[in-house]
């Protein structure tokens, strides 16, 4: 269970930040249409989240595998091999992942942003702020021994989400 426990934390911590992620992009599009003085009601502000877990939030779980992946693990290694360690590590390993997808999804993509959250400062400090609660669940998760019904857990926690 020792080698197994960092995939499925890697996936649990991205799919945790994914659900913080998430609302900040779909709050700051609706506080944005309601400042342009567009009618948006709670029914509507309701349907936007949800429709945008469901149809963003699987991409960006992807995305955020990726960068949680690269980053954890050059935070391990920097763990390893040095006299720095702990949860603060990996947690900003986390924001930086994040906020290196959030750049790097604008410049790969002709300069488009493709979340609402990632238009105004305020929006990419809470993104970063969710990488780094991400990153810290992370070392909560891989820090204690776990079982397999950790994968189960896991894995009901995913299907609900999808």
């Amino acid at each position: 269970m020792n080698i197994a426990k960092y995939p499925f934390a890697i996936l649990s911590a991205a799919l945790f930040t994914v659900m913080l992620i998430t609302p900040i992009s779909s709050i700051s599009n609706l506080i944005w249409l309601a400042s342009a003085d567009m009618p948006v009601g709670f029914i509507t502000w309701i349907e936007v989240i949800l429709f945008d877990f469901q149809r963003l939030g699987i991409a960006l779980y992807a995305v955020v595998i990726i960068g949680f992946g690269i980053a954890f693990s050059v935070a391990g290694l920097i763990s390893r091999y040095s006299s720095y360690s702990g949860k603060y590590l990996f947690a900003v390993a986390g924001a930086v992942a994040i906020g290196m997808a959030l750049f790097l999804m604008v410049e790969l993509l002709f300069q488009t942003q493709l979340l609402g959250g990632n238009r105004s400062i305020i929006g990419k400090i809470l993104h970063c702020v969710a990488g780094f609660l991400g990153g810290y669940f992370f070392y909560y998760l891989v820090s204690v021994q776990r079982s397999y019904t950790f994968i189960i857990r896991f894995l009901g926690i995913l299907y609900a989400y999808l």
